[in-house]
């Protein structure tokens, strides 16, 4: 149990530092740009990054009270799921109607609620999930990611018609389809604790150990999508050419 523990929390600093090297790029191209999603997933991010950051330091420092760790941790993710909303909207659904009212209705949701948690007394541990809200949240979240992974694979898909006709990149399809894992495989986490808590199927240990795994693994799949290195990008473009020819 210790060497697993010890394994979720480098995993943990190893994934915050990913997502805030992605998301700090983006944020400095969004200053150059002047555009929504770029701000957007750069925020996403950047959030998550710090929300993980301070939940390794905080716990190796000691210097916080439980309940505070908790509650600016959930405030945080909180936060950066909201964004992903917009992320998903802005991105690939920037002109439906019911993408915004989606987006608005989980900004209200997640706020109202934290609020409303706030105000009832943030009590930790006072049943499996902590309060109601951290189940409230985790939800939401499952319901951002799971939106965002149908998205990437259906974009993927348009992509991949248009590059047999020379009409896009084929790496560019690579790009979304690893963005997409890496949103697929952030999911693993909140269904795993599910599993655990509510209908309990799987042990403390086995959620613990599957943690570090998805989050090397989205957090890999998600660097290799918005660094893509170049000289991946022309292998994959050369090689597909080659194969269409």
């Amino acid at each position: 149990m210790f060497f697993v523990m010890n394994f979720v929390e480098v995993s943990t600093f190893l994934s915050a530092v990913i997502h805030g090297v992605v998301g700090a790029r983006l944020l400095y191209l969004a200053g150059q740009t002047k555009k929504l999603p770029e701000a957007a997933i750069g925020g996403a991010l950047t959030l998550l990054a710090v929300a993980k950051f301070f939940v390794v330091g905080a716990h190796a420092l000691n210097a916080f009270e439980p309940v505070t760790v908790d509650i600016i941790e959930k405030a945080l993710s909180a936060l950066s799921h909201l964004l992903f909303f917009v992320v998903w909207w802005q991105v690939f659904r920037a002109d439906a109607l019911w993408a915004k009212l989606f987006t608005l209705l989980a900004a209200i949701l997640l706020v109202g609620g934290f609020a409303y948690q706030l105000n009832q007394g943030w009590v930790l541990g006072s049943h499996a999930w902590g309060t109601w809200y951290n189940q409230f949240r985790i939800d939401v979240a499952v319901v951002a990611f799971l939106w965002g992974a149908v998205e990437c694979f259906a974009y993927v898909g348009r992509l991949r018609k248009r590059a047999r006709i020379g009409l896009a990149a084929p790496s560019m399809a690579l790009r979304f389809a690893l963005w997409g894992t890496s949103v697929s495989v952030t999911l693993i986490i909140p269904l795993a604790l599910h599993l655990q808590l509510d209908a309990a199927l799987l042990s403390s240990t086995i959620t613990l150990a599957i943690w570090p795994v998805s989050n090397l693994i989205s957090g890999l799949c998600l660097w290799f999508s918005f660094l893509t290195p170049p000289a991946l990008i022309r292998f994959v473009d050369r090689n597909y050419q080659m194969e269409a020819a």
